[in-house]
């Protein structure tokens, strides 16, 4: 079972199980017990839960981060599938430990050569 705790300074945190004696007397004056916290977008105000509803402009920004996020990680993935290939095309003909040293000291030096690197 767990437990809300709140601070006026602190804010909420739950424990997920009944906290000793020892625990709770080492938590800040001032903390309070509280119902369980029923959502992100809820503030402890007055004894209770109040719901608070985002700025349409707050949670449209926020929409768009989280696509751009989603959006460049998916890129990512994608030129590290590529690189991946193209370093296991490059690496499939190598027969001796030598040739892939040779090859990755080669990707290497290509590296260091392109601008902005």
């Amino acid at each position: 079972m767990e437990y809300g705790f709140f601070h006026p300074d602190r804010g909420y945190w739950q424990a997920t199980s009944k906290p000793s004696a020892e625990t709770l007397a080492g938590y800040p004056d001032g903390t309070v017990s509280v119902p369980l916290k029923p959502g992100a977008d809820y503030e402890w105000q007055g004894g209770r839960w109040f719901q608070v509803l985002p700025d349409a402009a707050e949670a449209l920004a926020a929409e768009r981060e989280a696509a751009i996020q989603e959006a460049v990680q998916d890129m990512e993935a994608e030129r590290l599938a590529t690189f991946r290939a193209q370093a296991e095309t490059e690496l499939a003909g190598a027969k001796t430990v030598k040739e892939i040293q040779q090859l990755r000291d080669l990707r290497s030096a290509r590296s260091k050569a392109r601008p902005g690197r």
